[in-house]
């Protein structure tokens, strides 16, 4: 009878499902909701779930029913938001169906000047590597406006980062990948810092 008990308790608590919400905010760009747009979910494993229409405001609302912890991804028709983990209720807030713009600079630190015969060479927007001739102080090396980040699927709980590579031709063992992490549709500037 003890035995029958337990496999009850537990055949219970693994059978059933529970009802969980996920919502968010649908949006074209930093400023534009997608409006009257299908958002689909889908589950890692199961495939499609639902699909809903967000109303003018971009925003859309899924009731789902899960036993644990899934993991689940929305499209919009294409993939845009991957790895959602939940088993409760979550509010994803903005979701992004197109690349965002942010500002950054890269500043250079460092305690020796070296030559006019040592160059840095970092990957810059439009092209493929930019050089910075020596000698060398310390400051602001380069600026980038509007640079675009990488274009969806973001990964959900991870924010989206920008890197820049930096090479140098006197010590090629110091390349460095430089990496920060990016707000979304923000007009702060953020700071890539090579120290030298």
């Amino acid at each position: 009878m003890k035995y029958f008990v337990y496999a009850l308790i537990i055949g219970l608590s693994f059978g059933c499902n529970k009802k969980v919400t996920i919502s968010g905010r649908l949006m074209h760009d930093c400023l534009t909701p997608a409006g009257n747009q299908t958002v689909a979910i889908h589950q890692k494993t199961q495939g499609f779930i639902d699909e809903t229409t967000t109303n003018m405001n971009g925003l859309f609302k899924f009731t789902i029913k899960t036993r644990r912890k899934n993991q689940f991804s929305l499209r919009a028709p294409d993939l845009i938001l991957d790895g959602i983990v939940f088993d409760r209720n979550i509010d994803l807030g903005n979701v992004y169906q197109e690349p965002f713009y942010f500002n950054c600079y890269l500043t250079l630190n460092t305690d020796s000047a070296y030559t006019e015969n040592d160059t840095i060479f970092y990957n810059c927007f439009n092209t493929s590597w930019c050089a910075l001739p020596g000698p060398f102080t310390s400051g602001v090396v380069d600026s980038f406006y509007n640079w675009q980040s990488r274009k969806p699927p973001f990964i959900f709980s991870f924010d989206p980062v920008t890197r820049i590579t930096i090479r140098n031709n006197f010590d090629p063992s110091k390349e460095k990948v430089i990496i920060a992490p990016v707000p979304f549709c923000t007009n702060e500037w953020i700071e890539l810092v090579y120290n030298l």
